[in-house]
């Protein structure tokens, strides 16, 4: 009787630490995957929901921290002037600091630009766009 009271609470903490987990880091990777499909679509709206209170965005090295309102007239610029025709991931992972990265090719008419994105948390703090 002990055995199977001791089995039931060791499984009940078991799957409390597993989904701790999951949804611990999948709202790193759910932030990233946002972030892809809005590169893709061009949706300046649904990048700057996922930021953080200031990102440091870049493109094509020129560097500056801003407000989600201001990087929005930035992010809507550049998609204004190069309309997607696709996203393409190519490497995601993690710093041993709990960071969350992705790399991948904003496809647009004239070629592809690099896109570099870092999460903290579950918000973007930083998006570097550059020549690729």
């Amino acid at each position: 009787m002990e055995n199977k009271v001791i089995h039931k609470v060791f499984l009940l903490g078991f799957i409390v630490v597993l989904f701790l987990y999951a949804t611990t880091s999948n709202g790193q990777n759910g932030t990233l995957s946002s972030a892809m499909k809005a590169m893709e679509q061009g949706n300046t709206s649904s990048l700057v929901s996922l930021f953080d209170s200031s990102v440091e965005i870049s493109v094509n090295g020129s560097k500056k921290s801003y407000k989600p309102e201001e990087a929005k007239e930035v992010l809507s610029s550049f998609f204004s002037k190069n309309p997607s025709t696709g996203f393409k991931h190519v490497h995601e992972g993690s710093s041993s600091n709990g960071m969350q990265y992705a790399i991948g090719k904003y496809l647009h008419s004239g070629g592809s630009f690099k896109v570099y994105i870092l999460v903290k948390g579950n918000k973007i703090t930083l998006l570097d766009i550059g020549n690729g």
